[in-house]
Parts: structure tokens; sequence; C-alpha cells
């Protein structure tokens, strides 16, 4: 009969206590490591939304000075919150809460279905006062904000976004066309934004 040969102690591989306590370190770690990550992706979700809105007010007035067109912006705030955009050569304004052929925004069109992580907006005009439904018109040769004859259009917008998170952050629109963020103090992102 052959005897069975033995291994030395360094290669036969774990034993049961050794895995257990290996797992339960594991787990520590993944406990203490979850809420960061959570908090981390909910940031980038929420700041991803913030600039989405920025870009697309880049956008219109970037198209409408490109083509010469009066270049007109919707938001409206709240839960169900929308912001479009469309270029026209009279007065017209868009709808940004429908898709329908002659009222929808058809240059650049985002809804609170679109961004996950932007659960709120509240819009303010160049007063201060909030309201539900704004429009802003960019100005076809210069790019600033415009007051067409029979609408009743902002001269400045500034749009504050939420997360069901607590963060909170500002997107403006001032009278001459610029764009800017900011992080509303409490917010959460003073390390990605500048203060408002």
């Amino acid at each position: 009969m052959v005897g069975i040969r033995q291994l030395p102690r360094r290669w036969q591989g774990l034993t049961l206590i050794e895995l257990l306590v290996s797992i339960a370190v594991l787990g520590v770690l993944l406990t203490i490591a979850a809420p960061s990550f959570f908090g981390f992706v909910d940031r980038t979700r929420f700041t991803s939304g913030v600039d989405e809105i920025a870009a697309a007010l880049h956008l219109v007035r970037s198209e409408g000075l490109r083509n010469n067109q009066l270049a007109v912006v919707h938001a409206k705030g709240g839960t169900s919150w929308c912001l479009g955009s469309r270029l026209t050569t009279t007065n017209e304004t868009c709808d940004c809460s429908t898709t329908a052929v002659g009222s929808a925004c058809g240059l650049k069109r985002l809804t609170s279905s679109d961004s996950g992580g932007i659960n709120q907006l509240t819009l303010r005009d160049q007063t201060g006062t909030t309201a539900n439904d704004l429009y802003y018109f960019f100005d076809a040769s210069r790019g600033v904000a415009a007051t067409p004859s029979g609408v009743s259009s902002s001269t400045a917008l500034v749009v504050t976004a939420r997360s069901s998170g607590g963060r909170e952050a500002q997107v403006r629109l001032t009278a001459t066309g610029m764009v800017s963020v900011c992080a509303t103090s409490g917010g959460g992102l003073s390390s990605v934004y500048p203060a408002c």
C-alpha cells in the first residue's frame, strides 16, 4: 500500500475559521463603504442633471445666434418640471410639457422623467418672484434677453434644482444671456460648484 503524502502546511489552503473571519471583515468594510458610495451616486446623478440644464440654455442661445433667430426657453417648475426651447422668427412660444407638433419645444427638451437626479425645480424671474411657468427670449443678433411684444417674458431666470437627498443648486440666466451654476448654502455641493 502506497502512503498518502502530506502537503506542507503553507499549501493546504484556508481553514474554516480563517474563511469566516475574512467574510466578517469584508462585511464590515462593505457596511462602512455602502453609504458613501450611494451618496456619491446621488450627487453624480444630481450634478449631471443640473449641468444638462445649463448646457441646454447654452445650446439654445448659441443656436439662436448661429441661425440669426429669436430663441425662446420655456420652463415649468414643480415636481413634474420641464424645460424646453425652440427657434422662432416671431414671438412664438413653445410648451415644454407637450410633444405636439406646432406647440412643442423642438430644439431641446428636458423633463423630470429624463433626469433621475432632480426631483423639483423652483423658478424665479428678474424681480425674484417665484413662478411655475416662465419664458425667456434670446435676442437673435446679440444673444441677450429680449422682450417681444405681446408675450410675458422674463429678462432673468433663476432655476433652483433640488434632489430627494437634500442637494440644491441654481442655474442662473442673466439679462446678458450668460448662464452660470452655483451651489446654495447647505446644498452639499460646495466642492462641485461655486457658492451662490
